[in-house]
């Protein structure tokens, strides 16, 4: 059975006629290439909403039953209580005590697929047609689950295979109940899901029915969905099992983990009142089966209780009124929008899976109305019945999940990586508490936060607050409970999840949400209380999809630019409303249903009549002034007006407030009383300037709570002790950040390069194609510098396997889709984002790059062009063009290098480097054995200041493969085809037989004058996959790659490697190596590029003496194989791969470590370790993997 996608889809409404006291959603949902199931939902009925119990049932005794305990066992057998067959068990059974008042015994099965445990009726399904039901049915079970997996099966007659489908079963699908059966009228399974989640660790009673026309699904007496697609007698297959306590067909098996107590089976379909009777007979055999609703009133937390179940008992009465908006500062969520398609699967029109501050989120209790913010980091109160501002309190860091109202207080978490508890009534602070074991800050998500920060919200339960600090867990991510009445730290661990989502009470245990992953995270167990509800997902259209609530009878949806509700059992739409944006946040309370939106508009809608609803605004308006002399002269000496800065020793924050003004800096102002930063934070706050400028108590002048290298500004104040400058210094980023004098504006540093830094200026690394910066300082265990955009929206789908990117001289250059993004590698500020269409490239590995960095620019090939952009600005300053072929035909540009003030470039055919975005490109071009190479047909190169063309090389002979053109020692090295058809073909692409087998040249050109140095010819047939070249000192280096058979079992991926004198071209050695991969890999085995550090060569997963020719033994690489694609990257003394996630090996110690555990690298190149930081930006555009965090991330060695 294929996993079934998410189950947002618009509800197609039944007939009228076929409407009862529920209503019906029709769900189409797509499990896999062949296969479509009909799902349907149906919102839960409330016990007192059912029929009165009557007599029926106890008249109507199943035609089988089986009672699962010690006293109907015989042997291996259970005897049935009723009907013809017993039911007989493979395994060793296990039963659950029978404990008064306690439930049952019952059989414990453990949900184990190896050694199964079976319970079977007959050996096959034609066995056990005595019991199976034939045109009508009952099927009824009593069930604990105790860990529920994707499927679930209670008791099931069935086949699922691909378009073959027949049969029934009762089981769960992802935490609902479902009952599925096939009729012969459509040959097809239709699945019922309740629309509630159950909970693990409790009993419930699971009944489906089918009469021949109606298929109905029941828990706990109660009617949860319904269809009428099937009809006729139920189609069984030929062939399978009746299987009690599993789904099992012939390819599938899901066990039931948990009790089974009961199952019981009619040839008749009983009704609603027989199955309610039937519930109430045996209920009280079962303590706790009744469900307990959450006691709440209003609502005091996200989705209004610590269930999250969203459902309030308080009805709203139609049809509402607009009574009042209210406007704040449109928020700042954290994360970007994902890739628009996955092209490997297929998928598009993807949406982003962490949405939980694309909205100020509302709470509301005791006539209040609280909401935190993204932007401005500030916690509003509004009066419920006029949303008249009454009190506002700004955190040190934005806030963007849901406060907790707790009686009189008011809690939440900030990205400063604090708790803050506030009086509900005026706003003032109670307590502060930091989450995480240590402050620290960092950039993340374009601001200024904690290495920790908040992103669970506070659920508070008993008078104990949770929470969550920390998102990357190989930083740290802490649990901590605090005392609600002081803020006493109770108990703190550290989880191994990303804590990102509200926490949420289930099954009397605390669950976090882990961002991008679905699976969520155990965090602690609770006290236990009784079985719940269950949160009820959404069953509306599509179109409702950001927000979903429950009042009464009503299910209210947020749509982008309305809300709407519906009714409970028909369907029916009964009230909608518009509303500025799309709808985040709902909540209910006093009778009004509040929504908020992504553009920061807060309405209340009620039931009295208004003539014209009362309209606020808190969004604030800075100030207007003239900059002062010091801050004109801060604004002449910096590059440009991004990034961050730092005021260090001031006594309030006007030398902040007037750097904000008039740049787009964030400011911290460090301060040194608790007193001083309230009174700056009212300043801040009446100058608008909230979230921009930011006070925070210091109680060291020293700053060490912020990592070095942060900030582009430090300002200190006049006559500023040396300890004081230095600790500026320390600060700012190399490659200039400026320390200046506050009032006077005087630079009195501007920080050079950062000593022992390597450069990441081509795609591998440098023109020599070493793969290795020469970094001294990259190396584990690592920190966070910063992390945040770019982000996926903008980039190449990471099966393309697109270009590295660069970093030269502290900027960062990433490689968009047709764009180039400039980032500021110590803090993360995008600097400019420059469309460059016909730039982008796929499979570079079988190309080369079209970037490379200087200090001060950036160069770009885009169809037969080149463009030179400023670092600092990206403005365009020079451009530079193919030279003309002797034939007059277009080129494109191809192979780019920039060497001192040199710049070589290459002729390719246009269309030959590949550039389409699809699944057909991915497969012709990025993966597989024996694809095309890109290859030029003649080199040139100009002066890069003056644009003046300085000479080409052209033999007339074959293609120059792209991924062997290297400059190093003050040459251009190359390979050249001896095949003169590689060049006549018009794609200018070709394999490596087609290279190779012919012969082929190495060849070295002067880099000033193009002169030959030497053209040896050498043989390179064996090649078959790719092929690289790379200089060091003295050596050129080339590695190829190829299977030593056919076989796709036995045979193996081989490198060879050949080491040639750089000066003549004489080879020096040759050695060849076995991978442990097979043949035809699809993530990229034959591919891997080799690694220069020093003198040592790296050939995943072997090293070599460069000099020697010798395999160095006892390299420590991890198991020989790595998990993942891509290649590696070094600095002086690690390399960095993909091994699933983000992971490096230290050299020198032979140490393995992860880097992240939630994060998914590229598919080629993105690891870059340069200028003393591990810069990842994204790559892995396009995942649907569910990897917990999709981002750019920038890491520095950890200090002693």
């Amino acid at each position: 059975m294929a996993s079934h996608p998410s189950l947002s889809r618009p509800p197609i409404w039944p007939h009228p006629a076929r409407l009862r006291y529920h209503y019906l959603s029709r769900i189409i949902i797509p499990l896999g290439p062949e296969k479509n199931h009909t799902v349907h939902k149906l919102l839960t009925t409330s016990l007192a909403l059912v029929l009165v119990a009557s007599t029926t049932t106890a008249a109507t005794p199943p035609n089988a039953s089986w009672q699962f305990d010690r006293e109907h066992l015989s042997g291996r057998t259970f005897n049935a209580l009723a009907g013809p067959l017993p039911a007989s068990f493979t395994g060793q059974p296990q039963f659950s005590p029978a404990k008064a008042p306690g439930p049952p015994a019952a059989i414990r099965l453990t949900g184990k697929a190896s050694p199964r445990q079976r319970l079977h009726v007959g050996k096959t399904i034609t066995d056990a047609a005595a019991v199976l039901p034939t045109t009508q049915m009952t099927v009824s079970t009593w069930i604990r689950i105790d860990s529920a997996g994707e499927w679930t099966g209670f008791i099931s007659a069935v086949q699922d295979n691909g378009n073959y489908e027949k049969g029934w079963l009762l089981g769960q699908h992802r935490s609902h109940f479902a009952f599925a059966l096939c009729s012969r009228k459509t040959g097809r399974l239709t699945y019922l899901e309740s629309p509630r989640l159950f909970e693990t660790g409790h009993w419930y009673h699971v009944v489906g029915t089918y009469d021949g026309q109606s298929q109905r699904l029941y828990v706990d007496g109660s009617l949860e969905a319904e269809s009428t697609t099937q009809s006729g007698p139920i189609d069984y297959p030929p062939k399978g099992v009746l299987a009690i306590g599993a789904y099992e067909d012939d390819n599938e098996y899901y066990p039931l983990t948990g009790l089974l107590e009961r199952t019981s089976i009619w040839h008749k379909a009983l009704s609603a009142a027989d199955i309610q009777a039937l519930f109430r007979s045996r209920a009280d055999r079962f303590p706790g089966i009744l469900a307990q609703p959450p006691s709440v009133v209003d609502w005091p937390t996200f989705n209004r209780d610590n269930q999250r179940t969203g459902i309030s008992e308080q009805p709203l009465k139609l049809p509402l009124v607009k009574q009042w908006t209210h406007h704040v500062p449109s928020p700042a969520p954290a994360w970007p929008d994902p890739a628009r398609q996955d092209f490997w699967h297929r998928k598009q029109a993807l949406r982003g899976r962490v949405n939980y501050d694309r909205a100020p989120h509302i709470v509301a209790a005791g006539g209040r109305v609280i909401l935190g913010h993204s932007a401005d980091d500030t916690v509003r109160c509004l009066e419920l019945s006029t949303g008249r501002l009454l009190w506002a309190f700004t955190a040190g860091g934005p806030v963007r999940l849901a406060p907790t109202i707790s009686d009189d207080r008011v809690l939440f978490g900030s990205d400063d990586g604090h708790v803050y508890c506030v009086r509900l009534d005026d706003g003032r602070r109670l307590w502060k508490r930091p989450a995480a074991p240590d402050v620290r800050w960092i950039a993340g998500n374009q601001r200024l936060i904690s290495a920790w920060p908040i992103r669970t919200g506070v659920l508070v339960e008993a008078g104990v607050a949770y929470c969550c600090a920390g998102i990357f867990p190989t930083q740290g991510v802490h649990q901590v409970a605090f005392r609600v009445s002081d803020g006493h730290r109770l108990a703190a661990n550290r989880v191994t999840v990303s804590a990102q989502g509200y926490l949420t009470r289930r099954s009397g245990r605390l669950f976090v949400d882990t961002g991008r992953d679905p699976a969520g995270g155990f965090l602690a167990e609770l006290k236990r209380r009784g079985k719940g509800v269950g949160r009820e997902t959404s069953t509306l259209a599509d179109d409702y999809r950001f927000s979903f609530v429950g009042a009464g009878d009503l299910r209210i949806g947020g749509a982008d630019g309305h809300v709407a509700a519906f009714d409970r059992r028909s369907g029916t739409k009964t009230w909608s409303a518009p509303v500025s944006g799309r709808a985040w946040s709902l909540a209910i309370a006093g009778g009004y249903l509040l929504a908020s939106t992504d553009t920061g508009e807060v309405t209340a809608f009620g039931p009295r009549p208004v003539d014209r609803p009362i309209s606020h605004d808190s969004r604030p308006t800075p100030s207007a002034a003239s900059p002062s002399a010091s801050t004109t002269a801060i604004l002449k000496a910096l590059p440009h007006r991004r990034g961050y800065a730092i005021v260090l020793g001031d006594s309030n924050a006007q030398e902040g407030i007037n750097l904000a003004r008039h740049t787009a800096l964030q400011v911290h102002v460090l301060l040194n009383s608790p007193q001083a930063v309230t009174r700056a934070r009212e300043t801040v706050w009446q100058h608008g300037l909230a979230g921009r400028v930011t006070p925070v108590h210091s109680k060291s002048p020293r700053a060490e709570t912020y990592v070095d290298s942060l900030f582009n500004l430090a300002l200190v104040p006049p006559k500023a002790t040396p300890a004081r400058i230095a600790t500026a210094a320390r600060l700012v980023r190399p490659w200039g950040g400026l320390v200046v004098e506050c009032g006077s504006g005087k630079i009195l540093s501007r920080r050079g390069p950062l000593e022992g830094a390597g450069h990441w200026s081509h795609m591998y690394a440098n023109a020599a194609n070493t793969v290795c910066s020469d970094d001294r300082h990259v190396t584990g265990p690592l920190d966070l510098q910063w992390f945040g955009p770019p982000g996926p929206r903008q980039m190449i789908d990471r099966h393309h396997r697109t270009v590295a990117p660069l970093f030269v001289a502290g900027r960062l250059f990433v490689p968009g889709d047709d764009r180039v993004i400039a980032v500021d590698g110590y803090n993360g500020t995008v600097l400019w984002n420059n469309a460059v269409p016909d730039s982008r490239r796929i499979g570079a590995f079988r190309d080369c790059s079209y970037l490379a960095a200087t200090d001060d620019a950036v160069y770009v090939a885009s169809g037969n062009r080149c463009l030179r952009f400023d670092g600092d600005t990206g403005r365009t300053l020079t451009t530079f063009t193919v030279p003309p072929a002797a034939d007059e035909k277009p080129r494109e540009w191809g192979y780019l290098a920039v060497v001192g003030d040199t710049l070589v470039g290459s002729a390719v055919s246009p269309g030959a480097s590949r550039r389409k975005h699809s699944r057909e490109a991915i497969e012709e071009g990025t993966y597989y054995d024996r694809r095309p190479i890109v290859g030029s047909e003649y080199l040139f190169a100009f002066d890069r200041k003056t644009g003046r063309h300085l000479w080409s090389y052209h033999t007339g002979a074959g293609l120059l493969p792209n991924p062997t053109i290297a400059i190093g020692n003050g040459a251009v090295s190359l390979i050249e085809s001896d095949n003169k058809q590689t060049v006549t073909k018009a794609v200018g692409r070709a394999t490596p037989k087609d290279l190779f087998s012919q012969g082929a040249r190495l060849v070295s050109l002067d880099l000033k004058t193009g002169s030959v140095r030497f053209s040896r010819p050498h043989d390179f047939s064996a090649i078959e996959h790719s092929v690289y070249l790379a200089a060091s000192p003295g050596r050129l280096v080339v590695v190829g790659s190829r299977n030593d058979g056919e076989d796709p079992k036995k045979s193996r991926v081989w490198y060879d490697i050949q080491v040639f004198d750089d000066t003549e071209g004489d080879r020096l050695w040759k050695g060849t190596q076995k991978q442990t991969t097979s043949i035809g890999g699809s993530h990229g085995e034959q591919d891997h590029h080799p690694v220069i550090v020093g003198s040592m060569l790296y050939c995943e997963p072997f090293a070599w003496d460069l000099l020697t020719g010798k395999r160095v033994a006892g390299f420590g690489w991890k198991n020989q194989h790595r998990r993942g694609c891509g290649t590696l990257t070094a600095s002086a003394s690690t390399v960095f791969f993909r091994d699933g996630t983000a992971s490096m090996f230290d050299l020198e110690s032979n140490t393995y470590r992860k880097v992240t555990t939630t994060t998914r690298p590229g598919c080629w190149i993105n690891m870059i370790p340069a200028g003393g930081l591990l810069l990842v930006p994204e790559a892995s555009s396009g995942c649907t993997c569910n990897f917990a965090i999709q981002t750019s991330l920038a890491f520095r060695p950890r200090k002693p």
